[in-house]
């Protein structure tokens, strides 16, 4: 027993004078695991660690210590390694990091070329969000290590796959149409052909789709764009689009960065944006968030592609109307340069279509005469774009657009002689640069500088006189110059806050300048040049209060330079989904414009259009109050949705001419309406139809008893079908649009119930086939099938013949327009 308790006492005493063994240690800038060997072997110690790791520390010390324990806490201390005794042994290690959450970011984009997708939709875990314009998404979680996700993109196949955490994802999406030489695939085109319902009043275009339907000719951009519900179709407008009732040079197209202030364009033949270079399109017909403004109407918003960075490439289309070419090719891994450039190459409409419209008898025969106007265009684009070894994006754009529009009228009517010669030039240009950062996984900022351009020029001479008196009733030979630019620099960025709560922020100065020159049988009435700036900045937040209900909240503010006044614009945008079925959206948003358009009325009831910038007394700021409500129900191949609107804007201007004086007045306007859409797709089979029904009411002092009035351009229906057969390698479609029509005010002050309907039918057939690389389509398109006469509303010109009568000319829209083309690729 004695001997028992003895050997227990040694023991306790060993093991205390284990505990509080002195260490001494002596280096001179030494690798830490030398030191530690040196320890090991001098002290008789049992050590476990990564030699290789620890040599990369070194360390300078000399000090003795009580024990082993209290040295390694010395030597480790501000070093990411710790240490634990695991029984007799010492165990080195890194210290765990303190994970606070996991982040997800990479880039969607197109396999065969590596064209970034902008706008993809990704689904992260059951929590949805928006790639930004060149396909990057960042996504934050303190729960989930491990991410489920779902991309999709117009007229792509879906993208289902697990990642775990990490930087500069690459998310490949294949087309959803693929030639091959020799394996025949029957795959669907029509996958997604428009997207509605993900926020309201916002629509995506899949526009190669626009390959499909009649009037493709080069490829129209704006030729789907017409069939959608919410923009106008009926009038054939030739330079600006109305969305939900808005006035001309309300609602803004732009591509890449870069304002299109409007040329003298045939939507349904020729587009204002080359379509071999356009990739993405959002309209935001209203009710869109804090990141937009400078418009109270809709905003298109185009981006181009970045060219081919692997291969080569030529797209080449030929009909009988323009010729089209594109040439890309890498320069590089990450670079790439893209060319485009079409133009007419002869009169659209020929002597003999002028023949058959004289011979025929019109419905507009008993109020004027119709006549066919002489059109050419020609435009180019160019970029350059490419990507850093850390993922950021960049490019340099440049695009530039020509016209000439021009008709001759000299004809009897009744016992007058009428003569008019129209003639409108005009020129646009625009370069941007743009340069994207990402942010590790956290978000990104970017720096974007615009410039871009329209100068028009129009001369217009007139006459009237009397056949058997030879007494001249009216003379004009008016010049008109009207030139408008901007200068556009913003920083934005974007930041992920959490899993479900983002930020949004950016500050940005825009300037405007017109140019105003009239002159009457060559005499200078007007010589105005006029200039605004305004400096912006917004801030918004995305939030969801659950899985079902996602809110964006923001507000935009602009500083007026030149009036010196700030001008707040709060907005609200929900989104419930009940279902994955069904979604919900309502919006709601204060919005201003400082450059507008400016009608010209004179004493003939001719309306004409100026670019005009706001100065607060003459010109005042345009302001409009948008609230959009509405849902989309989605099952398989079918989908259904309605939206309804309402609008009041202040501000809109119009100028009265006549002989004795010139008198501006500030008007109100109110815009009501709903819109239907209901689509199936079957087998690779798609139909389509829209119809809306609104009102655009005016309100301005000179009415009569000051009461709301219809606008010039208000429509009261407008119904749309459009279908698409596919029998690979044969395509077939159709489409048909009906407009109840426009008044044909002959007073300013009257409101007359007379409306010319507007009716169209278009059918196209399409054939595809290969020749080893080359891709080949060849095919056919009849425009106003049963030749309708329709009118552009904003084509008409009354001309007095006495002190009491006037005749108008008429515009004539697209009459009977076959076209054959081909199209070839490799």
């Amino acid at each position: 027993m004695k001997k028992i308790f003895f050997i227990s006492i040694l023991i306790l005493i060993f093991y205390f004078n284990s505990l509080s063994q002195e260490i001494r240690i002596d280096a001179i800038d030494k690798p830490l695991n030398e030191i530690l060997i040196e320890v090991r072997n001098n002290y008789n110690l049992n050590l476990s660690f990564n030699d290789s790791e620890l040599s990369q520390y070194q360390i300078t010390l000399h000090k003795t210590f009580s024990s082993p324990g209290s040295a390694f806490q010395h030597l480790l201390n501000d070093l990411p390694i710790a240490f634990k005794k695991s029984g007799k042994v010492y165990l080195f290690f890194p210290k765990p990091k303190n994970v606070k959450s996991y982040r997800l970011s990479g880039k969607v984009i197109d396999t065969e070329n590596m064209e970034s997708l902008p706008f993809s939709h990704v689904l992260i875990n059951g929590s949805g969000q928006i790639t930004d314009e060149f396909g990057n998404f960042n996504f934050r979680s303190e729960k989930d290590s491990i991410f489920n996700l779902k991309i999709s993109y117009l007229g792509y196949q879906i993208q289902d796959t697990i990642l775990k955490p990490g930087l500069n994802h690459k998310i490949n999406l294949k087309s959803a149409s693929i030639s091959l030489n020799e394996v025949v695939i029957k795959s669907n085109p029509l996958i997604s052909t428009e997207q509605t319902g993900s926020e309201a009043g916002l629509m995506r275009i899949n526009h190669k789709i626009a390959l499909l339907i009649p009037g493709n000719g080069d490829n129209s951009v704006f030729n789907i764009l017409r069939l959608q519900p919410g923009i106008l179709a009926a009038g054939e407008q030739s330079s600006e689009l109305i969305i939900w009732g808005s006035y001309e040079g309300q609602s803004q197209v732009s591509f890449d960065k870069m304002t299109l202030f409007g040329l003298k364009n045939y939507n349904d033949n020729i587009s204002a944006v080359n379509p071999y270079i356009a990739k993405d399109i959002r309209i935001h017909k209203g009710g869109f968030d804090a990141t937009l403004g400078e418009r109270i109407g809709g905003i298109v918003d185009i981006t181009g592609i970045e060219g081919n960075k692997n291969n080569p490439g030529l797209n080449f289309n030929l009909n009988n109307m323009t010729m089209n070419i594109l040439a890309e090719t890498p320069l590089g891994n990450r670079m790439s340069i893209v060319g485009a450039y079409r133009q007419t190459y002869y009169n659209l409409y020929s002597q003999e279509d002028i023949q058959l419209v004289e011979s025929t008898q019109s419905h507009f025969a008993d109020n004027g005469i119709i006549t066919n106007p002489d059109y050419q265009f020609r435009d180019g684009n160019l970029k350059l774009s490419g990507q850093t070894s850390n993922g950021d994006s960049y490019y340099v754009s440049s695009f530039w657009g020509q016209d000439q529009f021009f008709y001759s009228v000299e004809q009897s009517h009744n016992n007058s002689i009428l003569t008019q010669e129209l003639k409108e030039q005009n020129q646009q240009y625009g370069i941007s640069a743009l340069y994207n950062k990402l942010w590790k996984g956290k978000g990104s900022s970017e720096i974007s500088i615009a410039y871009s351009s329209l100068q028009t020029n129009k001369k217009d001479m007139q006459n009237s006189s009397e056949v058997m008196m030879n007494h001249n009733m009216h003379s004009q030979d008016a010049n008109i110059q009207n030139d408008i630019s901007e200068l556009k620099a913003i920083v934005s960025g974007n930041l992920r806050l959490k899993q479900r709560h983002k930020i949004e922020f950016g500050i940005g100065l825009i300037n405007n300048s017109t140019i105003l020159k009239e002159s009457l049988f060559d005499n200078i009435t007007t010589n105005n040049i006029d200039q605004g700036s305004q400096i912006l900045a917004y801030f918004q937040e995305q939030f969801s209060l659950n899985k079902k209900t996602n809110i964006t909240a923001g507000v935009r503010s602009d500083y007026s330079v030149n009036l010196d006044k700030f001008f707040v614009q709060p907005r609200l945008n929900i989104v419930f989904k009940p279902t994955s079925k069904l979604q919900l959206n309502a919006s709601w948003g204060i919005y201003n414009q400082f450059v507008m358009l400016s009608s010209i009325v004179d004493q003939y009831s001719n309306y004409s259009y100026l670019w005009r910038i706001s100065d607060g007394n003459q010109i005042p700021v345009l302001s409009s109050q948008h609230t959009v409500i509405g849902g989309i129900y989605r099952q398989k191949g079918f989908s259904m949705s309605i939206e309804g609107f309402y609008k009041e804007s202040s501000g809109i201007t119009r100028i009265l001419q006549s002989d004795a004086q010139t008198t501006l007045f500030e008007g109100k306007n109110k815009t009501k309406g709903i819109d239907f859409f209901i689509k199936q797709d079957y087998k690779g089979h798609s139909i389509w139809m829209s119809y809306s029904i609104s009102q655009s009411l005016e309100r301005f002092p000179f009415f009569q008893d000051n009461d709301y009035k219809s606008a010039i351009h208000d429509q009261r229906h407008e119904i749309k079908f459009s279908g698409i057969l596919n029998l690979s390698p044969f395509f077939i479609s159709a489409n048909y649009v009906y407009g109840s029509g426009f008044l044909q005010n002959t007073s300013l002050i009257s409101d007359e119930t007379k409306r010319y309907p507007y009716k169209r039918i278009d059918i196209s057939g399409i054939y595809r086939f290969s020749l080893k690389r080359m891709k080949l389509e060849t095919g056919f398109s009849i425009l106003n099938l049963l030749n309708h006469e329709n009118i552009k509303f904003t084509d008409i010109t009354q001309i007095p013949t006495d002190n009491d009568n006037t005749v108008n000319i008429y515009s004539e829209a697209v009459p009977f327009t076959p076209t054959i083309f081909l199209n070839f690729s490799f």
